[in-house]
């Protein structure tokens, strides 16, 4: 049991808000780097010939195609995290943090007061750094 409450994270007191700001920050700067470097060019080929990897410029091609292939990757589990967030709480978070709307949109779009959009903004924040930390090795949660 003591294992298992090491591997969860749960004897620790969690800074909820700070782990909400860790997201928002994650979201404006991290974020868009991924997608940027997701979305390189497709590697056209790999010469392996006997010059060191540090001097071929056809390698460094290789370096960038395997940093493109593990951006996918967070993407993917990002993606994931909040797929598996309650419907609400996933649209909230791609709509405020994916697409950049401003909250007054958000609310218009959800039908919900603008204190209980934050409310449920602020849920789903922390609730996607929990499960990106289990689910990536991406930790956004911080601890008291």
């Amino acid at each position: 049991m003591n294992e298992l409450s090491e591997l969860l994270g749960d004897e620790k007191e969690i800074d909820i808000k700070k782990t909400i700001e860790n997201v928002k920050y994650f979201f404006k700067v991290k974020y868009d780097k991924l997608l940027m470097l997701a979305s390189e060019d497709q590697l056209q080929g790999i010469r392996y010939d006997k010059l060191k990897v540090t001097s071929s410029p056809i390698n460094n091609i290789e370096s960038t195609q395997l940093k493109r292939i593990k951006a996918q990757g967070y993407l993917n589990n990002i993606n994931q995290c909040i797929n598996s967030l309650d419907p609400l709480k996933a649209k909230v978070l791609r709509y405020r943090l994916i697409d950049n709307k401003m909250m007054i949109e958000v609310e218009s779009i959800i039908g919900y007061s603008h204190k209980s959009t934050y409310r449920i903004f602020n849920n789903a924040c922390y609730e996607f750094a929990q499960r990106l930390k289990l689910l990536a090795d991406i930790d956004l949660v911080v601890y008291k």
